[in-house]
């Protein structure tokens, strides 16, 4: 079924659930779909990158991960008005692997993982559109490329020191 064609009715007669069930969990359609991609966004992805960045070595994945992500962009493709949501979704993720979360950063490193995170989720939800779909991997590979050691280091750097 198209998205667009999605209803509560729809989706609960298939579910074989009560409307009222459905709206016990959720707010609408969006709530819903906000929820899965909630689900999809792993906190392995943020730590799988920091890892990444002190081994000088490549990102390394599980396919539940990859598979999760991918499913997520494709998804923000298709719904782009919920990419501000997302984004907050990964700032939350990566704010448990900082120091004291994204509030303790300075503004400056705070606007640098806003511009990072929001322009990698654009280039993943770009490369999920396209007929070859890049892999999460070579995509995360891709954007590092792109924003440079210093910055990947600063990243690695505001990660939480382990007691």
């Amino acid at each position: 079924m198209p998205e667009e064609r999605i209803t509560v009715s729809a989706l609960t007669e298939r579910a074989h659930c009560n409307r009222d069930t459905f709206y016990y969990h959720f707010d609408n359609i969006d709530d819903l779909t906000l929820s899965v991609v909630e689900q999809l966004f792993s906190p392995a992805i943020p730590i799988a990158i920091i890892e990444s960045i002190e081994q000088r070595g490549p990102l390394k994945l599980d396919d539940e991960v990859k598979r999760g992500s991918e499913r997520a962009y494709r998804l923000l493709a298709k719904r782009p008005s919920l990419k501000p949501l997302a984004v907050q979704r990964s700032k939350s993720l990566w704010a448990d692997q900082l120091k004291g979360g994204v509030e303790s950063l300075s503004l400056e490193d705070q606007v640098l993982l806003d511009f990072v995170i929001s322009g990698a989720m654009d280039a993943l939800v770009s490369c999920s559109m396209r007929e070859e779909m890049l892999s999460i991997e070579d995509g995360m590979a891709l954007i590092a490329s792109f924003v440079g050691e210093e910055t990947l280091h600063r990243f690695s750097r505001m990660k939480k020191r382990q007691a």
